[in-house]
């Protein structure tokens, strides 16, 4: 009588609730738990976040053909390549560049200025655009704008003939220069001849 109650195996009381007390309490085991969960879901984010083709696999990706008749065919990366290749280099932009010479000289002999305007300025766009498929060449054209084209269009401007039969000659000689630059000596520009174009002087 008197002595204190013991529970089972005669521990005494509360000796039940000293055991595990080394063990987090449960808000903190609920903290774990959402780390835990956070840090999977970042490490999911992180690895799988890129998840675009490789270039390879790019290839194989079937689209459907493009073009009148569907003459483009295979992916949209073979496509623009095919693209690129009838644009080609620089050849196209030269013809082009010739042509726009010819009617920029009889343009301006005629004192149509307007036009000679005109096509001096889509000599040096269509140039520009060149020089993006060939950028190797960018300093033989950076010398033919500053050389061939500055007083050419400072005469057009003025309206100034004498200057312009001057200025011409001079974007003759820096064509050629060009030409010899970039081993093309052969293409050897002299002043026209002939009007290609139906266009009269206004």
């Amino acid at each position: 009588m008197g002595a204190s109650p013991q529970g089972p195996a005669g521990s005494q009381p509360g000796a039940a609730r000293a055991v595990g007390t080394n063990s987090p309490p449960a808000p903190a085991k609920r903290l774990m738990k959402t780390f835990k969960t956070y840090f999977l879901v970042m490490l999911f984010l992180f690895c799988g976040c890129d998840s675009s083709p490789s270039p390879l696999a790019q290839d194989r990706i079937e689209t459907r053909a493009a073009g009148k008749d569907g003459w483009l065919q295979g992916s949209t990366h073979k496509q623009i390549d095919t693209i690129a290749r009838h644009l080609r280099g620089n050849d196209l932009a030269m013809w082009e560049v010739g042509y726009r010479y010819g009617e920029l000289f009889w343009s301006g002999s005629a004192g149509n200025w307007a036009l000679a305007a005109y096509q001096i300025k889509k000599i040096r766009l269509t140039m520009e655009l060149a020089i993006q498929r060939r950028p190797a060449r960018a300093p033989s054209y950076a010398n033919f704008f500053e050389d061939g084209l500055t007083e050419l269009n400072t005469a057009i401007h003025a309206k100034d003939l004498d200057a312009f039969d001057r200025s011409f000659r001079q974007l003759t000689s820096a064509c050629n220069a060009c030409h010899a630059a970039e081993k093309l000596e052969f293409f050897r520009v002299q002043k026209p001849t002939s009007r290609s174009a139906p266009l009269g002087p206004r």
